[in-house]
């Protein structure tokens, strides 16, 4: 029941913010064994809404016009840290997660192309100036035999092979 309001408040995205996934990134270091591969699922979700501009101004039209002002408006860089907090949750998952390692190589490749039209790093976005990248290494590390495997099996792909 004490993990109630946390799990109720990710069912939104508009209600992410960097102090709830803090409390999540706490939980998951200590309880990661009493959540399932569904936790997993809706963050890719968050993530995959994250990539797509069009909903992502969707989201913050909505949250203009609920009545809750200009204030409740998440600016890009406070969408950008949401979206990194997010990919740094995964590593922190029960051992059954590595099922996210392709999807989440793949929305952390579309994030970082959107990154510049964000005005937020400077035209930055890819490589090394990424804030994704830190958090997906994280990810990466956990399983370094399946990640190995998954990036040479898509060697012939140029932004995943030139991703590291």
């Amino acid at each position: 029941t004490c993990m109630r309001p946390i799990l109720l408040n990710l069912a939104d995205i508009r209600k992410l913010c960097m102090p709830l996934l803090d409390g999540l990134s706490r939980l998951l270091e200590l309880l990661s064994n009493c959540f399932n591969v569904t936790l997993g699922e809706k963050l890719l979700d968050h993530m995959r809404k994250f990539a797509d501009p069009e909903v992502l101004n969707k989201m913050r039209y909505d949250t203009l016009t609920e009545g809750k002002g200009a204030n409740a408006r998440m600016k890009p860089e406070d969408e950008v840290q949401v979206a990194a907090s997010i990919i740094g949750l995964f590593h922190l998952l029960p051992p059954a997660s590595n099922k996210f390692l392709d999807p989440l190589v793949s929305i952390t490749l579309k994030l970082e192309s959107i990154l510049p039209a964000l005005n937020f790093y400077g035209g930055f976005g890819t490589g090394s100036s990424s804030p994704y990248r830190e958090p997906l290494i994280k990810f990466l590390v956990v399983e370094p035999q399946k990640t190995c495997d998954y990036f040479l099996r898509h060697l012939s792909q140029r932004k995943l092979s030139q991703m590291f």
